[in-house]
């Protein structure tokens, strides 16, 4: 009977989360990572557009509706089978989390231990516990894998997450992820006390893009509470950007205390709010599928494809650089090669599809043939049953 009771509540509400393969994802994560990736080889002419860090609030974003879907589908199917157990779906989760991101990240960062690359064996700790964005915080900013704190926020997210999701009833869940989206700017505020690199790379200061995009899997992308909800954010969010930029360009305060700074910090917690609610609405529109010829871009298949890798791409781009650097010193090619971004960004970009290609292709989806062996609801217990399974290619992370 109970079993029943959940059948019908997983059936008769909005289909939580992404359902089978989403294409237009895979372009959007392309677009992320690809902007991403000019923030970091341009620096110099990045100085009046964030690319990258409004790319990672984007990779945020589609990191929360994604891997939020895939547990509620998981719990609907505990909950439409008699004898599952919720600890088994803990348990598949964090397994086949564990395949799709420890690998390469693990690889990237034994080779940088071997070969101290950027000192990386003064920092061993952080970057093998995932607590690389502490270290970044507290300490300074490490190239050439600077970036890895991203990775470290997201691990940390879902070491807490999926209890919320699991365990919690579905309205308490969305609940909490719009507080902690509202509480997003204050929180970065307190961190801001402790100097503005603390504020950027804390879990708390990022939990706007996660969580936003986890409500909206639990609402439900095609549900009407959703698209209000995300049309109202979206424009909301645009409406109040321009005004916050402003108010970051003109009043903030300069050689700051404490109190200055929770009011900067502040105030760049409420415009990254406003960029991720606008992520949000994007993740939804791609999702349901776009029309129009923004829809076919992020269904070019180049553009898909290089979604498909983009774990690979956002991994091993700031090592294109130095590698190249030293690839041309060996070759004997003339120094503008290699240091003049203009010139040298054609071989940054098939120096690191190259190597993102043959990492997925060679590596990481052999791994992720695995994920079969843990599956969210074991086959002895499904028979019978009609259940949802997670597409395995659904669990592409987003740094």
């Amino acid at each position: 009977m109970q079993t029943q009771k959940a059948t019908i509540l997983c059936s008769t509400t909005p289909r939580p989360g992404p359902s089978g393969y989403m294409p237009q994802l895979d372009g959007l994560r392309a677009v992320a990572v690809l902007a991403v990736m000019i923030h970091h080889w341009f620096p110099a002419h990045m100085l009046y557009f964030d690319a990258g860090n409004y790319a990672v609030l984007l990779f945020f974003t589609l990191s929360g509706f994604l891997i939020t879907g895939i547990l509620v589908r998981a719990r609907c199917e505990t909950e439409r089978s008699e004898g599952a157990k919720r600890r088994q779906v803990f348990k598949a989760f964090y397994a086949r989390r564990a395949l799709r991101i420890f690998p390469v990240y693990y690889a990237a960062v034994v080779i940088l231990l071997a070969f101290d690359v950027g000192s990386a064996r003064s920092v061993s700790l952080p970057l093998v516990t995932y607590t690389h964005n502490l270290w970044v915080g507290w300490n300074h900013w490490t190239p050439p894998y600077g970036h890895f704190w991203t990775l470290a926020v997201e691990e940390q997210f879902y070491l807490f997450w999926p209890l919320v999701v699991l365990l919690l009833p579905r309205r308490l869940a969305v609940w909490i992820a719009f507080t902690a989206v509202a509480a997003t700017p204050f929180l970065r505020g307190l961190a801001g006390m402790n100097g503005a690199a603390v504020a950027s790379v804390l879990t708390t200061s990022n939990l706007a893009p996660l969580a936003g995009g986890s409500a909206l899997a639990l609402l439900g992308r095609d549900s009407a509470l959703g698209k209000r909800l995300t049309n109202l954010a979206a424009g909301l969010g645009a409406l109040v950007y321009v005004p916050l930029t402003l108010t970051l360009v003109f009043l903030t305060v300069e050689s700051p205390g404490p109190n200055g700074r929770f009011f900067n910090e502040t105030i760049y917690g409420f415009r990254q709010l406003s960029v991720s609610a606008i992520a949000v609405w994007l993740v939804a529109a791609a999702g349901r599928g776009a029309p129009g010829i923004t829809g076919r871009v992020l269904q070019w298949p180049p553009l898909v494809y290089c979604g498909t890798i983009s774990y690979g791409l956002y991994i091993y781009h700031s090592f294109a650089p130095p590698v190249w650097s030293h690839a041309a010193l060996f070759l004997g090619l003339p120094e503008i090669v290699s240091t003049n971004d203009w010139v040298r960004w054609p071989f940054l970009l098939l120096l690191t599809f190259f190597t993102s290609a043959m990492s997925w292709h060679c590596f990481e989806r052999p791994i992720n043939k695995y994920k079969h062996r843990y599956p969210y609801v074991p086959d002895s217990v499904a028979a019978g049953t009609i259940v949802e399974r997670p597409r395995a290619g659904s669990e592409i992370p987003v740094p």
